[in-house]
């Protein structure tokens, strides 16, 4: 018999992961999101304290994660909040999707605040958190959404796969040799 998410065995794993995570919290945004959408996911009331944690990490920590130097957890925040009720959060969904535009750069990449190369790690969450807006009836910049996917295409390795920094050589140019750390999991990223 196939393994379904409503298997059996499947369930039991997921019930594990959240009595490990009733055990758990994180520091950051981000990580809070994250453990905040594993209960949401899992039906979970809004009212669940893990859940409430997250929405208040979220309405605190603008100013922190403004000046963190990446975007995972802005991204994570525009995910959870969007998930959780996109038009009851859209206010603060808009302070999040500012504050990841600051990391997108010129050439559509996303990445750290002090660098100008794109970074094919956060470049996934702002796509993820993009097609997460789109999925809950808000509309990213179109110019912004067409420069992250001009970005990731260019930044292909000849292989298939994408380097970590990416290698852009520039519209309309043949792929070139990714050379930072091209692999698997940057090729699931890209």
């Amino acid at each position: 018999a196939a393994v379904t998410p409503e298997s059996p065995e499947v369930i039991a794993v997921i019930d594990k992961a959240i009595a490990f995570l009733d055990q758990r919290s994180h520091d950051e945004v981000g990580g809070k999101c994250l453990i905040g959408l594993a209960y949401h996911k899992r039906g979970a009331p809004d009212s669940h304290p893990r859940i409430l944690e997250a929405l208040n990490a979220c309405r605190e920590g603008t100013e922190t994660e403004r000046a963190r130097d990446y975007n995972y957890g802005k991204a994570l925040a525009i995910i959870f909040l969007a998930e959780l009720n996109s038009s009851a959060h859209r206010e603060l969904i808009d302070t999040y999707i500012e504050l990841l535009q600051e990391h997108q750069k010129p050439h559509g990449g996303f990445g750290y605040l002090r660098d100008v190369t794109g970074d094919t790690s956060q470049t996934q969450y702002a796509a993820l958190a993009y097609w997460e807006l789109m999925n809950h009836g808000i509309s990213p910049d179109p110019v912004a959404v067409q420069k992250c996917l001009g970005w990731i295409m260019r930044t292909r390795d000849p292989s298939g796969v994408w380097g970590y920094q990416g290698v852009d050589p520039g519209p309309n140019a043949k792929p070139v040799t990714q050379t930072s750390n091209p692999g698997v999991s940057m090729a699931a990223a890209g």
